[in-house]
């Protein structure tokens, strides 16, 4: 695939997790106009329904095959271009590439920063959209998780068993998004 000239990844250097939670809105917000996820919408006739999320969901897993780790000092957003591009990424890109889907979409959602031991060091980040007055959590970070445990013993993995499910967690803060 050949990368648009808009094809950007930013970065934030010695930011805190409040810092990158404003960079990921944000790019999510410009690229919830992107000519990708544009196309993608009319393509697969995208709504703001639950099938949707779905599918978001799906695509998103299927075009991401590696979790990357950021530097600890140096935080990277990837757009949905970067990411195919890429076919890798961590939670901070998988959280801006869908959250600029359900943007343009008009779903609802938050954005759940989660911590597995302490309250100050919120680690993690996923989407939590609101369809049809329901929640659903839409953690790619586990499906690729529960795919490599898959893949080591030689199993298929039905990504959508991952739909809704994210590693249990301590403490969270939930920075809603207004669409």
């Amino acid at each position: 695939m050949n990368l648009p000239g808009n094809s950007t990844i930013n970065r934030k250097q010695n930011g805190n997790q409040f810092d990158v939670i404003h960079y990921i809105e944000k790019d999510a917000r410009t690229n919830s106009d992107n000519k990708t996820v544009r196309y993608l919408i009319n393509k697969y006739n995208l709504t703001n329904d639950l099938k949707s999320l779905k599918k978001i969901y799906r695509a998103i897993v299927k075009a991401s095959p590696k979790f990357e780790q950021d530097s600890k000092y140096l935080q990277t957003i990837r757009n949905l271009d970067r990411l195919l591009k890429d076919r890798r990424g961590n939670c901070v890109d998988f959280t801006a590439v869908i959250s600029s889907f359900l943007i343009a979409l008009g779903v609802p959602h938050k954005y759940r920063m989660v911590s597995f031991s302490e309250p100050e060091d919120l680690n993690h980040i996923f989407i939590v959209a609101t369809v049809g007055g329901k929640d659903y959590i839409l953690d790619i970070n586990t499906a690729l998780h529960f795919r490599a445990k898959a893949l080591k013993i030689n199993r298929e993995f039905p990504i959508l068993q991952s739909f809704g499910v994210t590693k249990p967690h301590k403490y969270k803060f939930d920075k809603i998004i207004h669409v």
